[in-house]
């Protein structure tokens, strides 16, 4: 499994994003791979689609890629604390990482903080460039 992080999400969705063709490329060339990301990550993504109107089909994008979404509960609070305090990571970058911690995933992300985080932390990371 690879969790992606928001700006894998949305430089794959918006044709106009600079990481566009790094995200495709990368989400094709590892298509065999089970792909997820966590409900708060899949919001971050979706704000400039729903402010366009086009949250519901950006929805259904992410159906036909087979995006796993994983729900963050109250149990996972102790342990995004952890990662969050011991990272300095930011929050929605900290939940990106705690997701991967938790599923045994990879990690890709567009975010070099966010990479070397995950490095440090023994994650399999996969950082883009535009």
């Amino acid at each position: 499994m690879i969790v992606l992080d928001a700006g894998v999400l949305i430089g794959h969705l918006r044709s106009d994003d600079r990481f566009h063709n790094a995200a495709s490329e990368f989400l094709e060339e590892h298509e065999e791979f089970d792909w997820a990301v966590s409900a708060m990550t899949l919001a971050e993504s979706l704000v400039h689609a729903v402010r366009a109107g086009r949250g519901v089909s950006m929805i259904g994008t992410l159906e036909r890629l087979a995006v796993l979404q994983l729900d963050i509960a109250s149990r996972d609070a102790l342990g995004l604390a952890e990662v969050r305090a011991s990272s300095e990571l930011k929050m929605p970058d900290a939940i990106v990482l705690y997701t991967a911690e938790r599923h045994g995933g990879e990690l890709v992300t567009t975010d070099g903080a966010l990479a070397r985080a995950a490095e440090a932390r023994g994650v399999t990371t996969h950082l883009l460039e535009a």
